[in-house]
């Protein structure tokens, strides 16, 4: 892996970190203050990533791509994973906080590493152990914290599993989106825009899927105005954006190396949350905090060390 890519991921990452930090908040906003059904509230959101994307059609390299991994097998699960796992966590974040639910998401990070050995055969070095032992030991105190402050009645088990099983099909989507990069067009590999478009004309049609048998699909009658606000910035920032970002450092570096680093969401979003949603961080974020930012930074020693590349077995 050369320089230049190392950096392009580093950067990929970043940004996507940051976007992905604030849909949490921005998620519980649109649920509670502008009381936007969940299924609805996605389904708007996947149709504005989709429909922003659309002029790259007129790329011609861009269409022929997205024709022709349209109706291949490792997209459709790519996408099918992706449309479960949020589909859950939209669900889920009806019964708990945003702080709560940016955590068990995040437990994807454990799952990715699992997934990595089971599916990529990677091998995982004992700094990406203690960088995983350190993040998740914060993240757990963080949920402590979270769990015993909330108000009565604000959260329920049910919850805490919906954006746990998040966390388990995010994992999934994250060890396969490596995979996918095995497909090549014309002798390339696939470029992150294809993926992600192709990828998410599935993830669209799991969740309409799903809005059907709940009956939650958008009414556009009872939509405002200032609901197409919060819509808008999921879709086209934090998602057309933020995918194609990380599906670039997935080409560049590899899924497994990414992981731990977008533990970083977890404090984008809970700072997110008390501007917006007033959601006051205490002692367990003092506690937790420093301790994923250690997760990083020695994940950030991994890549210096071993070229910013997963080891194999």
């Amino acid at each position: 892996m050369n320089t230049t890519g190392q950096g392009r991921a580093l950067i990929s990452i970043t940004c996507a970190t940051l976007l992905w930090g604030t849909t949490y908040p921005v998620i519980k906003f649109g649920l509670a203050e502008l009381n936007i059904p969940p299924i609805s509230y996605l389904t708007l959101r996947f149709s504005a990533a989709l429909f922003a994307l659309l002029p790259l059609l007129f790329i011609g390299r861009v269409r022929k791509e997205f024709i022709w991994s349209l109706p291949r097998i490792p997209i459709l699960i790519l996408g099918t994973l992706n449309g479960i796992a949020y589909t859950l966590q939209f669900s889920g974040q009806m019964f708990t906080s945003s702080g709560v639910a940016t955590i068990m998401v995040n437990t994807y990070v454990l799952f990715t590493l699992l997934f990595g050995r089971m599916v990529l055969g990677k091998r995982i070095t004992i700094l990406k152990k203690l960088a995983v032992l350190l993040g998740f030991i914060g993240v757990v105190v963080i949920a402590l914290g979270d769990l015993i402050h909330l108000e009565e009645g604000s959260t329920s088990p049910l919850g805490v599993v919906l954006t746990l099983g998040t966390g388990f099909c995010a994992g999934l989507y994250v060890t396969y989106s490596e995979k996918v990069y095995e497909l090549s067009y014309n002798g390339s590999p696939l470029s992150p825009v294809s993926i992600f478009f192709s990828s998410t004309v599935y993830t669209l049609l799991v969740i309409v899927l799903s809005g059907f048998i709940l009956h939650d699909l958008p009414r556009f009658s009872s939509l405002h105005l200032i609901d197409s606000i919060p819509i808008l910035y999921l879709g086209i920032l934090c998602t057309s954006s933020a995918f194609i970002l990380y599906l670039i450092a997935v080409r560049d570096v590899g899924a497994v190396n990414t992981a731990v680093f977008m533990l970083l969401q977890i404090i984008v979003s809970i700072g997110f949350s008390f501007v917006l949603l007033k959601e006051i961080p205490d002692r367990y974020m003092a506690i937790g905090a420093p301790l994923i930012f250690i997760a990083i930074y020695l994940t950030r020693e991994v890549r210096e060390k071993k070229g910013f590349e997963s080891s194999s077995p």
